[in-house]
């Protein structure tokens, strides 16, 4: 198993390429998961408290110079230095072959669908998934005012996604050697060739343990004033400003709401972020957190919260808005690629991106609903939880993990 992301202590593609190779072990099988070096510290913690006999780590890393590069050059570096890994990860995994004999070969992360994967040089099935990423794209009715940065970012993302899909002979391989593919939604199966796509299927890809999920928290009282989570990368694809417009519409309608908006996280979008909240005069309104270090800070903030909103323009299904489920929270995102896959009707707003002043206006039209009427909020988290919990329990995904082993091997 290709695993270059790999933390049992995080989330998003870390936590995927954990529990992936946890639920291969509780499926049955002898696992051997190649990650990087830097994965070590949790990986081992992690064992220590609960042995896996059955999981074989090996630990690949390039020389520090590529490691220095990597953090020097940013998105740029980080692409050239995942894709020598993967070509040496190539070599890595031959040499694992003579030694321990694999049946198959699967890639787990990046959960990339342009990006190639090293195990497709082993004479053996080659399961390619959970993949995605290619259809992502900012919506066209949405008008984004981006910095100098982040469109050189948008461009650069989008020359190499063309390169890797039409001419990359690696990636060319990569798609072509896979018995069996999985994207992390069905919206990413339209980035697959109509070959592709006769050997790929969506499946979930994020997944929850119903036994350990927290308790839902007790419900806040109705006169407690508003409060609004939101976090993660602070990124320009994340819309985040749009949250926050969107909330400064709503106090503009309410001037004597004391409602609050809480940003975790930090990312390079944040002083433009700061900068929008200073134009609109909230700053005794929204407080800016940064990154949390322990998934209790995370909790506990989700437990004084009412609603947690992520409308994301081009992602994945983001894991934030599946722990805000499983807490008990409604949650906000637009009607559009995986975040509406991921979340069902009911479980909070989905609005649709029809323009940039529909989405500011639906925003503080839910805020103003969730202050009007906390009984809502509460129905909506209690559906959104038993959701999550029913359709993202890792036997779900475990289940979906030995189909596709059984349809490469057959």
């Amino acid at each position: 198993m290709g695993a270059y992301a790999c933390d049992p202590h995080q989330g998003s593609e870390p936590g995927v390429g954990w529990h992936w190779a946890i639920e291969a072990v509780n499926a049955g099988h002898r696992v051997c998961v190649v990650t990087r070096a830097n994965n070590r510290p949790a990986i081992e913690t992690a064992l220590r408290a609960d042995p896996q006999p059955d999981l074989e780590v090996e630990y690949l890393d390039l020389p520090s110079p590529f490691r220095f590069l990597k953090r020097r050059l940013g998105h740029a570096g980080l692409l050239a230095y995942y894709y020598l890994w993967q070509l040496r990860l190539a070599v890595r995994a031959r040499r694992l072959h003579r030694r321990l004999g694999f049946d198959l070969a699967h890639h787990v992360t990046f959960v990339n669908d342009q990006l190639p994967s090293g195990l497709a040089f082993l004479p053996i099935p080659f399961v390619w998934g959970p993949v995605g990423g290619s259809t992502h794209r900012l919506p066209r009715t949405i008008q984004v005012d981006l910095p100098r940065y982040a469109r050189m970012h948008e461009l650069v993302r989008a020359s190499t996604q063309f390169v890797l899909k039409h001419l990359d002979p690696f990636a060319w391989y990569t798609r072509r050697r896979a018995a069996v593919i999985l994207t992390y939604s069905k919206e990413a199966l339209h980035g697959l060739r109509p070959a592709e796509r006769e050997r790929a299927r969506a499946v979930v890809h994020i997944g929850v343990e119903p036994t350990e999920a927290s308790p839902c928290p007790p419900a806040r009282t109705p006169d407690a004033a508003l409060r609004v989570l939101t976090g993660g990368r602070l990124v320009h694809w994340k819309g985040y400003d749009l949250i926050i417009e969107g909330f400064a519409r709503f106090l503009a309608a309410r001037p004597e709401s004391e409602a609050r908006l809480v940003v975790t996280g930090s990312g390079p979008f944040q002083p433009r972020l700061e900068a929008l909240v200073r134009q609109h005069c909230l700053q005794e309104h929204v407080r800016f957190l940064g990154r949390l270090e322990t998934v209790d800070e995370v909790s506990s903030l989700m437990a004084e919260s009412d609603l947690f909103a992520l409308p994301t323009l081009r992602d994945g299904p983001p894991v934030a808005l599946l722990d805000a489920m499983v807490a008990g929270l409604p949650v906000l995102c637009l009607d559009l690629g995986a975040p509406a896959e991921l979340v069902p009707r009911g479980a909070g707003f989905k609005i649709e991106p029809r323009s940039r002043r529909y989405v500011i206006e639906e925003i503080a039209t839910a805020l103003a609903s969730l202050e009007d009427d906390r009984d809502l909020a509460r129905a909506m988290g209690r559906f959104a939880r038993g959701f999550a919990l029913r359709e993202h329990d890792w036997a779900v995904i475990r289940n979906e993990l030995e189909r596709a082993y059984q349809d490469a091997t057959a």
